[in-house]
């Protein structure tokens, strides 16, 4: 199988996002989550280091892009249990916010995202990576 550019398939699902600014990303241990937003964010034009928030839960992106600010919320909710946990480190502000917001491992979130969340799942097949945008 030939392997995907993910600078491509970011540049698209910027278009298919449509201005949408929750993205829930999901994919098993390994499949490219983070990989996927380091190409997302590239493709937005950000120059940042994008690294996994699986322990710090929440990792923080800003810069300049044409004299405008942008922001990104990178969220990693693998190691968190219950929904109040989620609540406890601010995932409503967030959510609310001007942000764009990118959640990995989104499940426990599920019922605060609203109905027009981007979806984002990653799955595998035998021959590699199958990226499934909902």
């Amino acid at each position: 199988m030939e392997e995907v550019d993910l600078s491509i398939v970011s540049q698209a699902i910027f278009r298919y996002a449509n201005g949408r600014n929750i993205w829930a990303v999901k994919g098993g241990l390994g499949a490219g989550k983070t990989t996927l937003v380091k190409h997302l964010l590239a493709s937005f034009g950000s120059s940042v280091h994008v690294s996994s928030p699986t322990f710090s839960l929440i990792n923080e992106y800003v810069w300049e892009d044409h004299g405008q600010s942008r922001r990104v919320c990178h969220i990693d909710l693998y190691r968190l249990e219950s929904l109040d946990e989620v609540l406890d480190i601010g995932i409503e502000e967030i959510l609310d916010s001007e942000a764009l917001v990118i959640i990995e491992w989104p499940d426990i979130v599920e019922e605060l995202l609203p109905t027009n969340c981007l979806r984002i799942d990653i799955q595998e097949d035998t021959d590699g990576r199958i990226i499934v945008v909902l």
